[in-house]
């Protein structure tokens, strides 16, 4: 089922790590292309006086992986080729332009511009980026503060927004976004699986 909106919760004042991961959840249960998860993939937005705010919970195993990786950013952690499992959040402004968000499995974590469609701008790695990792034996939880400063797209009403996953650790990697099934190729850049974000005081 697609979410007809993402809800960016806004925490006063600058929310401590128990505040982020007790934000509320979105639920979406089915991959790209309509297959039924066996669990829900929940997520949730939130924007305190200083950072925007995500949390992922991933309901499958993580892969085995370095744990020197907490809080690193990887520079092609987005690629095609990651062989792990990583949650992103993208928002689109009133124009073109978004950014996207990608944390994995590990805890290492992603950040890109895009002026438009797939156009990549380069940019220095954020500073003040923090990021918090919870696995457990058959999900984890990841989640990422970033200083709204220096995000490229302001995180308020009339913007849109997209929740995703790739689990790309098994022969057939599964997609998901909170928009729900869709009919085209996985593309979680294309504006038809955007939908408004929402803040909620």
């Amino acid at each position: 089922m697609a979410i007809s909106s993402i809800e960016c919760y806004r925490i006063s004042g600058e929310a401590d790590w128990d505040k982020v991961l007790a934000l509320p959840r979105a639920e979406v249960s089915v991959d790209w292309w309509g297959g039924t998860l066996a669990r829900p993939y929940r997520f949730s937005v939130g924007i305190d006086d200083r950072y925007l705010l995500f949390v992922a919970d991933v309901p499958f195993v993580p892969p085995a992986s370095q744990s020197d990786r907490l809080g690193c950013f990887v520079v092609d952690l987005a690629e095609p080729e990651t062989k792990g499992q990583t949650a992103g959040l993208f928002v689109m402004g009133h124009n073109d332009a978004y950014f996207e968000i990608q944390v994995s499995h590990d805890g290492a974590w992603w950040y890109m511009d895009f002026p438009g469609y797939r156009q990549r701008l380069p940019r220095s790695v954020l500073a003040g980026v923090e990021v918090q990792l919870q696995q457990y034996e058959r999900s984890w939880t990841g989640a990422i503060r970033i200083p709204r400063e220096m995000l490229s797209v302001a995180v308020e009403d009339g913007v849109r927004g997209e929740a995703t996953l790739s689990v790309c650790d098994r022969p057939n990697p599964l997609y998901i976004t909170s928009a729900g099934s869709r009919e085209y190729d996985p593309d979680f850049h294309d504006e038809r699986s955007f939908s408004c974000l929402r803040i909620i005081d």
